[in-house]
């Protein structure tokens, strides 16, 4: 089921790699997986997804500071291998975004696969700090649990899009 929730895409070594070598099979002895075809490349697009969205809330991103927290392709560890989260700050940073991100475990790991002039952040308070807009783009606990408050008095913009639709709508929006 976990690989299966509604977001910004699925990633990690595993899944991906496995819906690819099911289509390869199948095209191998003659069936046409449509249905993972179509979720392979629906999967494929949901970053990009996850900033049009940002771009209809906020218009040209250019200038805009944008904190994108989580890295890692799932909460409760440091893999960030396909991961739709850095897919999606490296998208933001091409639209001329300045980004800063944060990841309770995977900064380091994430470093390499983030564009230049991305910033990493230790804490939420640092990543969000003056933002325009914040994606929460991994479903950690400290994440989804961080007071919606705390989004209010430290963002600038009001912007908050949860691509991983955990955190709760009622205290973002009643923030």
């Amino acid at each position: 089921r976990a690989f299966f929730n509604a977001g910004r895409g699925y990633g990690g070594g595993c899944f991906p790699k496995d819906v690819s070598g099911l289509i390869a099979s199948g095209l191998e002895y003659g069936v046409d997986l449509e249905i993972m075809q179509a979720a392979q490349a629906q999967n494929q697009q949901m970053p990009g997804y996850v900033v049009d969205k940002l771009q209809d809330a906020l218009g040209q991103l250019d200038g805009k500071r944008v904190a994108v927290l989580g890295l890692s392709f799932k909460a409760g560890t440091s893999d960030v291998r396909k991961s739709p989260a850095i897919a999606i700050a490296n998208m933001l940073k091409q639209t001329g975004a300045q980004v800063t991100t944060y990841d309770p475990q995977a900064n380091e790991e994430a470093a390499p696969d983030l564009v230049n002039d991305i910033e990493q952040v230790d804490s939420i308070e640092a990543a969000i700090k003056d933002a325009d807009a914040t994606i929460i783009a991994t479903e950690w606990t400290d994440i989804l649990n961080h007071p919606a408050d705390s989004f209010k008095k430290n963002m600038r913009g009001k912007v908050l899009v949860d691509a991983v639709n955990q955190y709760s709508p009622v205290e973002a929006t009643s923030a």
